[in-house]
């Protein structure tokens, strides 16, 4: 370890930059940093830890069943399970999840999704740590502690948490590897072992992921460690673990197209389309994510649409650490390049309703590239004048979480008065209309009742059609396909018949994705039979579960001359 007067290499891993009587300053660190997180754990609980489902509208469902199907501890008839998804999910977390046996309860799969972020926030404490001192490393942690998007990104089961600890862990371990400084094999071996885990497990829990491997290449290849001797080991894990990437793609991933690429081949291989409306097309969805990105950014710290000082700080925090994250970039650091590459890949995304989710991923590491840049030293700085600037920066990101706290504790506050379960929902937090808060999640809750009251009016073995279908699979426990609501009615009747689907449930949740949902019950009425149909206590509809008369619906075919084959069509 090198004495107190060595300059800070800004590394990931380095040592740390107080290492004369190391022991004391680590044990120090590590009793404070328990004092931050211990506290912290029981706030974060009271927001994230509960039984069931909070909304939705998330991918919650969909982890959850993919777990439930790895899972050697599920319970759930494999008939329900294996119904083929439009839309597989990365296999990471619900690997996970299935191992853990999170899967089996739900109490337990939120409790795992917020455990993952207390380890994130304690890496990246560890990392400001060792690159800049107590100050910045504790400093880190209680800011980052403070922005309530930390809690309202935990609610949901969702990967982000995992591929955050996953990506973080990677590109330490791409520091000790690179530098290849450990003299004996086996430890050599174990680093490089660890790294390919923690990448090729950040790749299959989020395929964005891929950036991670771009930026470790391009960063040994060209960057500062163009001439280290572990750059052939970064090179051949960068090479493996895409090469795993690849097997899962080939393997395990369905044969349809997903959605995501589908929009992309759309934009330029459309029909009457040229290459410059592509462009321009590409160029608008652009713009509108880095509007929604910013949003999202002043979301997460403030909470808040009303407060300018609140605003100017989020605003100022932004502009350092992007200027941070680009200084770094232009030095070639593989942490800055991972995020250029990933804030490139989510500014196409096609997405922007999505935008506070593909940021979460982001901010620790975002936070971190001013205390990374100033613990190199690259501005020049004395050590006074770092230890100031980081300072400042600690100072405005704990000054603006007290106050984003202070909203979110209202909030929660709020909910207990008039409904306990929508402080559980992210929607309650996004909206500024406080009765719209409280009634999408009421309208939330009250579906999934009717989806679980459900399976006493539908027999085992049927397969049911519904917008939300993994939700209904999971709540209801029957097998279930997707009702589409992006083809024509005839074909929507041959996705019936190809999917052998018994019954439809209808539900508020359709308003989504079908602008008119209750047509769709003039649509049917003569092939079904409403088996349940329950009204709001202000007379609007709730919920219908419809027993399709097959022979009914195939006459309907045949009439209006439809031929059903292939696949269904989604």
């Amino acid at each position: 370890m090198a004495d107190s007067g060595t300059p800070s290499t800004g590394d990931l891993s380095q040592a740390p930059v107080t290492p004369r009587g190391a022991g004391k300053p680590g044990l120090v660190y590590v009793i404070l940093l328990v004092l931050v997180l211990f506290p912290y754990a029981f706030h974060l609980f009271s927001f994230t830890v509960f039984e069931g489902f909070a909304t939705l509208s998330s991918d919650s469902f969909s982890y959850i069943r993919q777990a439930l199907v790895w899972s050697p501890y599920s319970g759930t008839e494999a008939h329900v399970l294996n119904t083929l998804p439009e839309h597989v999910r990365a296999p990471g977390f619900s690997w996970l999840l299935a191992i853990s046996g999170a899967a089996e309860s739900t109490l337990r799969a939120h409790l795992l999704v917020s455990v993952l972020l207390l380890l994130s926030i304690a890496v990246g404490s560890w990392i400001a740590y060792r690159s800049a001192g107590l100050v910045a490393g504790i400093g880190l942690a209680i800011g980052f502690c403070l922005l309530p998007g930390a809690v309202i990104s935990s609610l949901p089961i969702l990967s982000e948490n995992l591929y955050l600890l996953a990506s973080m862990v990677t590109l330490m371990l791409y520091e000790r590897v690179l530098r290849g400084a450990d003299g004996k094999p086996l430890i050599k071996f174990t680093w490089r072992l660890a790294l390919l885990a923690c990448l090729l497990l950040a790749i299959l829990t989020r395929s964005v992921g891929l950036a991670l491997v771009a930026a470790m290449v391009t960063a040994a290849l060209i960057g500062p460690g163009q001439k280290a001797p572990g750059k052939p080991a970064v090179i051949l894990v960068s090479v493996l673990a895409t090469a795993g990437w690849l097997s899962w793609i080939m393997l395990g991933a369905p044969a349809d197209i997903p959605g995501e690429q589908s929009y992309f081949i759309s934009i330029f291989a459309g029909q009457d389309q040229s290459l410059a409306d592509g462009l321009a097309f590409l160029w608008h969805s652009i713009n509108q994510n880095i509007s929604a990105l910013v949003r999202a950014w002043i979301h997460y710290l403030t909470l808040t649409h009303d407060n300018p000082l609140l605003f100017a700080g989020a605003f100022l925090l932004l502009a350092v650490v992007m200027l941070s994250t680009a200084l770094r970039a232009l030095q070639l650091k593989a942490d800055a390049l991972y995020l250029c590459a990933y804030l490139a890949i989510i500014l196409l995304w096609p997405f922007t309703q999505g935008m506070m989710r593909f940021l979460h991923p982001m901010v620790m590491l975002l936070l971190l590239q001013p205390v990374l840049l100033l613990g190199r030293g690259s501005l020049r700085a004395s050590g006074a004048g770092r230890s100031l600037l980081i300072g400042l920066i600690v100072l405005i990101l704990i000054g603006g979480g007290l106050a984003a706290q202070y909203r979110l504790l209202g909030l929660q506050q709020l909910a207990e008065r008039h409904y306990p379960a929508a402080r559980h929902a992210q929607e309650y937090y996004a909206s500024l209309d406080r009765v719209a808060a409280i009634n999408l999640p009421m309208v939330w809750q009250a579906t999934i009742q009717q989806m679980k009251s459900s399976a006493d009016v539908i027999p085992q073995q049927s397969t049911v059609a519904a917008v939300k279908h993994e939700a209904f699979m999971l709540l209801a426990g029957r097998r279930a396909v997707m009702l589409s609501s992006r083809v024509s009615y005839e074909k929507q009747l041959c996705n019936f018949h190809l999917q052998d689907v018994d019954f439809v449930f209808l539900s508020p949740i359709n308003s989504q994705l079908v602008p008119q949902p209750y047509e769709l019950v003039d649509e049917y009425s003569e092939i079904t039979e409403f088996v349940l149909s329950r009204n709001n206590a202000d007379g609007s509809p709730l919920a219908y579960v419809i027993k399709l008369d097959k022979q009914a619906y195939v006459s309907a075919l045949e009439e209006a001359g439809v031929q059903c084959t292939g696949v269904a069509l989604n």
